[in-house]
């Protein structure tokens, strides 16, 4: 695991995937020397040669039994961001595979609106709740404890959270991060020459995302002492609307910063865009969990790179966590499995595995997982 340089916010919020102030500007990691290591150079090469390559298997071990059909699954969708909803989406994909049942509850957006969805969820005695993205131990821990004594499964996605009693497995958690914080930062470290000066814009309300600012920093200290890393805390409200202008000036007091780094796709909305119109030249734009415009954006080159996040898959991988439970399975044996990724250039790009413009990693993983659940 990636050691905690930063106190981590807790609160309620999505992966996938996510604000406060650019005003608020964190800690550097890397140094400010100008000697390259070579060695650390050469490392960050070597891990995205081996990260480059379309993925072909969803790497899920078959079930020993198809699960039962009928369970009713309910989500909680806490995030009103377009990675939120194709969670929502891939989960009732996935679910009707199963033939189970799968619909949805706002969740808002504090821990308070949080709760009463639980407890709404509750109230329609479901087998499944899944509290997506929302630091369950911090948030849950009375509904979770009540659907534990009630015999209703809880599963968990895209949190920071360890194991916590009652729930079931917690999907694409910080380790899952960590594998794409630190492919973002080879990106960085070899698209700079090992001398790269980067600020990274995320949400700290989003604890998940936390690691895989951490992840980036930590593979820079590593590999590229001559490097540096600024962080910028963004609020969700300002995604698509004020983080654009953020980033922005923050370049223009920054001069020498060519790099921003991006914890989700959907927070790099409007920036490229922006940065155009304010004349800025040599900024790159990367990150994690590219949607079907970070994409585009790449073709045409106003982006530079992307850490492919299957988020559909992840969603699929949720419900396959609860497939393995009421087949008897090893839950461990899906959920311990990383999901496929890759880093996205404009070389590479063309040759994706997408589905309606979203990068989904593997070409037909739903058939994969229908193989695997013995559903057809």
């Amino acid at each position: 695991m990636i050691p905690q340089r930063r106190r981590v916010l807790v609160t309620t919020g999505l992966v996938l995937a996510l604000g406060l102030t650019a005003a608020a500007c964190g800690s550097s990691a890397g140094g400010s020397g100008t000697q390259v290591d070579q060695a650390g150079l050469q490392a960050a090469k070597d891990y995205l040669a081996q990260n480059t390559r379309n993925p072909t298997s969803i790497g899920m071990p078959e079930l020993p039994a198809r699960p039962p059909a009928g369970k009713k699954f309910i989500m909680l969708q806490v995030s009103p961001m377009a990675i939120a909803q194709r969670v929502a989406n891939g989960m009732k994909a996935a679910s009707g595979a199963l033939d189970w049942n799968f619909t949805t509850i706002n969740a808002g957006g504090t821990p308070a609106e949080a709760v009463r969805a639980f407890e709404a969820a509750l109230a329609q005695n479901p087998d499944v709740i899944c509290p997506c993205g929302t630091a369950s131990s911090m948030v849950f821990k009375d509904q979770i404890a009540e659907a534990k004594r009630r015999g209703i499964t809880v599963v968990q996605n895209v949190v920071a959270d360890g194991p916590i009693d009652g729930v079931l497995a917690n999907v694409a958690g910080a380790p899952q991060q960590e594998l794409y914080g630190k492919l973002v930062a080879a990106e960085f470290i070899v698209g700079s020459a090992g001398t790269g000066k980067a600020a990274v814009f995320n949400l700290n309300s989003f604890p998940i995302l936390e690691a895989f600012t951490k992840a980036f920093e930590a593979a820079v200290k590593q590999w590229c002492p001559a490097c540096s890393v600024d962080y910028n805390n963004q609020q969700l409200s300002d995604v698509g609307t004020k983080t654009p202008a953020n980033v922005v000036a923050y370049l223009q007091r920054h001069p020498d910063v060519k790099w921003t780094v991006f914890g989700n796709g959907d927070l790099a909305l409007g920036v490229s865009t922006a940065v155009k119109t304010s004349g800025l030249q040599g900024v790159n734009i990367i990150g994690e969990s590219p949607s079907k415009a970070n994409l585009e954006a790449v073709k045409s080159g106003t982006e530079t790179a992307w850490a492919g996040y299957p988020v559909e898959m992840m969603a699929w991988r949720t419900v396959d966590a609860v497939a393995r439970h009421f087949a008897g399975a090893h839950v461990d044996e899906g959920v311990s499995i990383p999901l496929p990724g890759q880093i996205i250039t404009k070389d590479t790009v063309a040759g994706l595995a997408v589905e309606n413009g979203e990068y989904v990693a593997v070409t037909g993983y739903q058939n994969q997982f229908r193989h695997a659940w013995k559903v057809g």
